[in-house]
């Protein structure tokens, strides 16, 4: 069911407008996979695409087996004092509303710039009930013009 909802949103953000004259590419920058609640995690992304307009992120979040967990993380374009996206999800039941799961930023028809070479940082991790575990995947996706 997740699945189906994440074809859904990406149906839905593929009938946005793309800037005027400019081709739009989706890219998964980050997928964390199944990571341990508990501690903060850290990843990095090299541009190594050209120079690059981001004109959308969207972060999905996801945890396993009906773990209770917050869940926050953020986006930052490194060597700059610029967040790309930031958010928390609290998990508490299952099913839960995809309302809460999916954040979408959207900036168009600005941008957010990314040189050939920049770096975007993925600071991100889950937090249980003390004396419980948990596990949890966020996936961060942006969409971009060159």
């Amino acid at each position: 069911m997740k699945y189906l909802f994440i074809v859904f949103v990406f149906f839905i953000l593929a009938l946005t407008p793309a800037p005027p004259g400019q081709a739009v590419y989706g890219m998964d920058v980050f997928d964390t996979k199944p990571f341990p609640c508990g501690q903060e995690h850290h990843l990095r992304w090299v541009n190594d695409i050209g120079d690059i307009h981001i004109y959308q992120s969207q972060v999905w979040m996801g945890m396993y087996d009906g773990d209770v967990a917050d869940l926050s993380f953020q986006v930052n374009v490194s060597g700059r004092s610029n967040i790309l996206h930031r958010g928390n999800w609290d998990h508490y039941t299952d099913p839960t509303g995809i309302p809460d799961q999916i954040q979408l930023m959207n900036w168009t028809p600005n941008y957010i710039p990314l040189a050939f070479g920049d770096t975007l940082e993925f600071i991100y991790g889950c937090y249980v009930v003390p004396g419980t575990t948990g596990m949890a995947q966020i996936v961060v996706t942006v969409w971009y013009a060159q």
